[in-house]
């Protein structure tokens, strides 16, 4: 184990001796569930059971130009569409979660007091018990349940949602803000120097929708701008790991999935011209776009618990 920064390791500490025990598990049946996720472009819902397995899903545009009434009107719409596609009524459903990315809605305001209306305005189109949270704090608890199997101990998630975003978990949850101090630091300087470094600075604008279909197709401009990511997040790792004990690193995001095998040596090759060597995994989630869907439905299931929302995200 390489040296940690004091003050970091300290908190980390502090952390890991007041969470509760990891939740690894996953009940082995008893309904279904229903994660989505809200972007400016699109609106996805998955369904899935409670072992986190996806049984379809369906999307729909948000149309944002009518406000934001309308957009959660169509959330609900979309939850049923995924529902009735797996040929299930709500009667079988435990619960759903939102993924929201920034605002949501678009509206401007105290992010807290937005998704508290989100909420509210949700529950009263969807008969089950809801959840918004940010989409960064979902595709975390996902990737953890999931792909970690509920593994004990630290995990910090880079997700480039396309805007990069920190998330510590201390034993599937999630930490007091104070722990997510030096997380929030590096992801800021990680972001300013992504956005200075872009080979194209409209690629800044794009959804990550078209990110992900761009470089599924290898478009030049976006493969490069997956270069650029790559180190970036090699020197981001590096910071992460001289300041958090951490067991896991996981790096998610539907450009770095589609470019998987080109960009996760550029990754690890920037950390070892930083000159040191990680104590921590890193691996690249596998989960891509399904990873908010996924943790939203196992949250609403119960299998894990979103914990408080001003603890959760690093950046």
């Amino acid at each position: 184990m390489t040296d940690r920064e004091p003050w970091a390791q300290s908190e980390v500490r502090k952390a890991l001796t007041t969470m509760g025990a990891c939740r690894r598990d996953i009940p082995a049946g008893g309904g279904y569930s229903v994660g989505a996720e809200l972007e400016s472009t699109q609106i996805r819902a998955g369904v899935f059971d409670a072992s986190g397995c996806l049984l379809g899903k369906a999307q729909r545009s948000p149309k944002p130009e009518r406000g934001a009434e309308t957009v959660m009107q169509r959330v609900a719409r979309c939850m049923a569409d995924a529902v009735d596609e797996c040929d299930l009524g709500w009667g079988g459903i435990a619960g759903a979660s939102l993924g929201i990315f920034g605002n949501g809605t678009g509206a401007k305001g105290d992010p807290g007091v937005l998704r508290a209306g989100m909420e509210a305005a949700l529950a009263a189109q969807v008969p089950v018990p809801v959840r918004v949270e940010l989409a960064e704090r979902l595709a975390a608890l996902g990737i953890h349940a999931i792909e970690l199997e509920g593994t004990p101990g630290m995990v910090v998630v880079l997700a480039c949602l396309p805007e990069l975003h920190g998330v510590l978990l201390v034993n599937g949850e999630f930490p007091a803000a104070e722990a997510c101090k030096p997380l929030r630091g590096i992801v800021e300087t990680a972001r300013h120097a992504l956005g200075e470094a872009l080979p194209d600075p409209a690629l800044g604008l794009w959804s990550r929708k078209d990110l992900r279909k761009a470089a599924r197709h290898r478009e030049p401009r976006v493969r490069a701008y997956g270069r650029v990511l790559a180190e970036r997040l090699g020197a981001a790792a590096v910071q992460v790991d001289a300041a958090y004990p951490a067991e896991r690193i996981v790096l998610s995001g539907g450009v770095l999935d589609e470019l998987r095998g080109e960009l996760l040596p550029i990754v690890l090759e920037t950390a070892r011209r930083q000159g040191r060597e990680l104590s921590a995994k890193l691996a690249i989630s596998e989960l891509a776009d399904n990873a908010v869907l996924a943790g939203g439905a196992l949250a609403a299931l119960g299998a894990v618990r979103p914990g408080d929302a001003r603890s959760a995200s690093g950046g």
